[in-house]
């Protein structure tokens, strides 16, 4: 159960503006792969894939805009990247993650990592099916994290968001990775800098998926500026 006292208020004010509560796990893991099941046996693999990260996003950035006014409060910062990360998902996914937040500086100013992990996570678990599925949270990090930045800094980083590590594919946890990277620095710039970070994910999601989202939403690319 997630104690802190900032992250209890954001909660409370999440459940009342979103209309709901903290989601039930076991019927979120059933729909899930039911949905994961269908689109793989339809479009395949790999679109699937994309289509999933694609409607993951579109919920992330919609969440994030019946925020606005509660975010405005939190500064662009370290503590609020990682109580925020924890609090997206004990609400969408049921469980109080571990969470592994930390800040560099490099090009463009402060780089903020965002590590998200859950041994039971109900994207994933109970399934082995070779490879990761999780495309859906990560979809919806992405887009939350670059909208809130858009919101309380005026776009002033853009977000990269993967799942690296999942129960589907052997993994011991699911682990969404997620960098949130100055704008000046141009995309295929973080992309270098972050391949070790998020391996072969990219080729699952390729860049260009977030290059595509990101001016589909926010109306420029990403990075560069």
């Amino acid at each position: 159960m997630i104690r802190s006292s900032p992250l209890a208020v954001l909660i409370a004010k999440a459940r009342k503006r979103l209309g709901g509560s903290v989601v039930d796990t076991f019927t979120l893991n059933r729909v899930y792969m039911m949905a994961v099941t269908e689109m793989s046996e339809s479009h395949g693999p790999e679109e699937s894939a994309r289509r999933l990260f694609e409607w993951g996003y579109a919920m992330g950035h919609a969440y994030l805009l019946k925020l606005e006014k509660d975010l405005k409060a939190y500064p662009p910062n370290l503590r609020t990247v990682r109580f925020i990360g924890r609090l997206a998902w004990y609400m969408f996914s049921g469980n109080d993650p571990q969470v592994e937040a930390w800040e560099e500086r490099g090009p463009g100013g402060l780089w903020f990592h965002l590590s998200i992990r859950d041994p039971k996570s109900p994207w994933a678990s109970g399934v082995s099916m070779g490879r990761r599925i999780c495309h859906y949270p990560a979809g919806a990090y992405e887009a939350a994290g670059s909208t809130f930045f858009a919101l309380v800094e005026d776009m002033g980083h853009y977000v990269i968001s993967r799942e690296t590590k999942c129960i589907a594919r052997g993994d011991e946890h699911c682990e969404l990775t997620w960098v949130a990277v100055p704008k000046s620095v141009p995309l295929d710039e973080a992309i270098r800098r972050l391949r070790p970070r998020f391996g072969d994910s990219l080729e699952e999601i390729p860049p260009e998926v977030t290059a595509d989202l990101y001016r589909r939403v926010f109306g420029r690319a990403p990075g560069g500026e």
